[in-house]
Parts: C-alpha cells; structure tokens; sequence
C-alpha cells in the first residue's frame, strides 16, 4: 500500500504534468499523504499542546513536516494535474480550486463581522474541497485522449478483450 506514494513520486519527477493518473494511484497517494500530515503536525501539535518538557520534539515533528510538505508540494500539484488530464481535463482547471475560497475570503474582509464571516470563509474552504472531490473522483475518460493513453486500458485500442 505504500508503494503507491513512494512509487508516486518517483514517477511525478519521471513523467512531471505529461500524461494520466488513475482514481485509485491518486487517492492511495492522498491517504499517504494524510497520514503523514497527521503524524507530523497533529501529533507534534499535541505534544507541544500537553507538555512543555518534550517542546522540542513537538517543534521537531512539526519541523520535518513543514519540509516534506514543501518538497511534496509540486508531486501534489503534477499528480493533480494529471488527474485532470485523466478524466480529458485540461491542468489548468486546478486553478478552479481557489476561486471559491479567495471569493470567500474577499467577502469575509468586507463583512467585518466575525460571525458571518467565518460562516463565509467556511463556504469558501467547503466550495474548494467540492471541486476537488468531484474531480478525484470522477471516472477515467475512455481510450486515448489528448493526454496519452488510459492508464486502466479500457477503451483503447491497446485492450485485452
């Protein structure tokens, strides 16, 4: 199971924004990712939260988190990208996941009020995440497309019937 975030990255830095990724490679990718976001910031955030005496294994987790989500950042954004390019997307539709969220967040200066504005800030985080599930999980195009060929096989000339 693993092997699908490590084997991920190997392959973003081989194949970079070209060709198609499979719903099941970029969720298991999502879920490594997660994962680890969640030992690393969560767990170090506790520590720091509950004692003061181990801080600075807290601020190292943390630390090292901060790091690999900065050398993680453009295998997120290639193997978003090439999911898009999976279900016959163009890469430049990522750029609708902050449209909502930076919408929102212009509202939310205007309004002034605390109460109305967080509601509207969470609309924004929520409208964001609603792209991006319904393009993660939206099925692979049949056959070739513009992107190169289906990673599933089907559909395609090069098909075992």
């Amino acid at each position: 199971m693993k092997e699908y975030f490590f084997d991920t990255i190997k392959e973003v830095y081989k194949m970079l924004f070209h060709g198609r990724v499979r719903r099941k490679k970029f969720w298991m990718y999502i879920l490594w990712y997660f994962i680890f976001f969640f030992l690393t910031f969560g767990v170090g955030s506790l520590i720091n939260f509950f004692s003061s005496k181990f801080f600075w294994l807290g601020t190292i987790l943390i630390s090292i988190g901060y790091v690999v989500i900065a050398i993680a950042a453009i295998p997120n954004i290639s193997l978003q990208v090439r999911r898009l390019h999976d279900i016959g997307k163009s890469g430049w539709n990522l750029l609708l996941i902050p449209v909502p969220f930076l919408l929102c967040s212009f509202i939310t200066v205007i309004c002034r009020s605390f109460n109305l504005s967080t509601i509207i800030y969470l609309i924004g985080h929520l409208g964001s995440i609603a792209i991006m599930l319904y393009f993660g999980c939206k099925d692979s195009q049949p056959g070739n497309n513009q992107y190169g060929p289906n990673p599933k096989g089907i559909g395609s000339s090069n098909s075992i019937a």
